[in-house]
């Protein structure tokens, strides 16, 4: 199945263009960048990147409010960056360095996107796809965290640069249909597919492009599928226990349980990702 998303996001090169216009793609902070390159670069210790990330009194705050909070269960709290980073690690790292750069990036104003609850629902995602994920392989459990977060990345990005967007928006948030069903009919495309353009624009690692790209695909592996499961209303849980159950062969007791751990997880996300 990924090998059909590469193709097609390399058939595509100016699709992203197409949807979101010639105009720059937002930037990341300095400091995102640089702390990127160096964990990215095998000879660059943990500590120098937390020094790097310490220079951005911003980034240091989110990321140790994150790492801090219930969804990472830590023992005792960290204290400095440098600690988390020994902590997490350079995958985890750098896809928390990510979520938090997509999100300082992400239009604050945009029609049909309710700012606060769009972070609001990406927390609860995370926290949820953590949780399941666990309960398969606690390896994949903190790139489904991520996946979770980043999700629908493309969504404030293309209603605030496409035409016509926020009336599907509406129709999404009004019943009307799913999201990417709607984008479909409308445009040829849906959000799983641009976000995806964009994380290869941004560079992200290849397993969190293509949980990004592939979170509708019916037969994504985990954790794409695992993540796309996850939605907005609380009435789709049902189906949630059920297919995690038949896709992934996780107990519909243990589902129960990562969902009612992830949701007590996520409260204490809320407050900062949902600003």
């Amino acid at each position: 199945m990924f090998a059909a998303l590469k193709r097609m996001m390399s058939d595509s090169p100016t699709k992203l263009i197409d949807v979101i216009g010639d105009a720059p793609l937002p930037s990341f902070p300095k400091v995102a960048n640089q702390a990127l390159d160096k964990l990215r670069d095998p000879a660059t210790s943990l500590r120098d990147v937390g020094t790097i990330l310490e220079r951005d009194p911003n980034m240091s705050v989110s990321l140790l409010r994150t790492v801090n909070s219930a969804a990472f269960g830590l023992r005792r709290p960290c204290s400095s960056i440098g600690h988390a980073a020994s902590l997490l690690g350079r995958t985890q790292l750098e896809g928390l360095v990510l979520a938090v750069a997509v999100k300082s990036t992400s239009p604050k104003r945009v029609q049909g996107v309710n700012r606060t609850r769009f972070w609001k629902t990406a927390a609860r995602r995370a926290s949820i796809a953590r949780a399941i994920a666990t309960a398969v392989s606690p390896r994949l459990a903190s790139e489904a965290f991520t996946a979770g977060l980043l999700q629908d990345l493309a969504v404030p990005l293309i209603a605030q640069r496409k035409k016509g967007y926020s009336e599907v928006l509406a129709a999404w948030h009004g019943g009307e249909g799913d999201l990417d069903d709607l984008e479909k009919q409308r445009f040829g495309w849906d959000h799983a597919e641009i976000g995806g353009l964009l994380a290869k624009k941004w560079t992200f690692p290849e397993g969190l492009l293509n949980a990004i790209s592939g979170h509708h695909s019916a037969d994504a592996d985990a954790p794409s599928g695992i993540v796309g499961l996850i939605h907005e209303s609380a009435n789709d849980l049902d189906q949630l226990i059920e297919q995690a159950n038949a896709r992934y062969g996780i107990p519909r007791d243990s589902v129960v349980l990562a969902i009612a751990t992830g949701d007590a997880e996520a409260a204490g996300l809320h407050a900062l990702w949902a600003k």
